[in-house]
């Protein structure tokens, strides 16, 4: 069971030897590095990911004349959201459009929630939320719609998302 250690005799041996074990604890030494800033730059990239799919992802809110209400107010139409998890309002301006073969003066607007607002801003708020952003001046809209539609910058024909979205205020 017993064995005898031999322990090199010479110094070249013992320096040879060293020289090896530096070398191999330098290789060591180098990988952890690597997979150090790896997993950081990982984890980085998670976190923003994470983030971004949190705020960005937009669920549109569907119309309820119980949290969305239009009111006027020295000559100003406000949009009031009253409930949970908004996440955000997408507006445009109003716009001159014909629709049943009359002119009318329109505006259309939706309310959306995120994965952020429906599941995390609650932690930080209160439940009774209430949000209202003005709309513009009564004499300027003949009729607003509440429908989903999507501003990326191109050209769109507010007649035929105002034929999909819903009339919530106006004859």
């Amino acid at each position: 069971m017993k064995q005898d250690i031999v322990l090199p005799t010479t110094k070249n041996i013992q320096l040879s030897e060293a020289e090896a074990f530096k070398k191999l604890k330098a290789h060591f030494m180098k990988k952890k590095v690597i997979i150090f800033i790896s997993t950081m730059i990982a984890t980085i990239l998670l976190v923003v990911g994470l983030y971004s799919y949190a705020t960005l992802a937009k669920t549109f809110i569907p119309y309820d004349n119980e949290i969305i209400s239009i009111n006027e107010i020295d000559g100003k139409l406000y949009a009031t959201y009253q409930g949970e998890n908004l996440g955000g309002t997408v507006s445009c301006a109003p716009e001159t459009v014909v629709i049943n073969g009359e002119e009318k003066k329109i505006t259309i607007f939706y309310y959306y929630k995120t994965p952020w607002s429906e599941y995390i801003q609650p932690i930080f708020e209160s439940d009774n939320f209430r949000d209202t952003f003005l709309i513009g001046k009564t004499d300027e809209i003949d009729q607003i719609y509440y429908g989903e539609f999507q501003l990326d910058g191109s050209e769109q024909d507010t007649a035929l998302i105002a034929e999909n979205s819903e009339l919530i205020w106006g004859d």
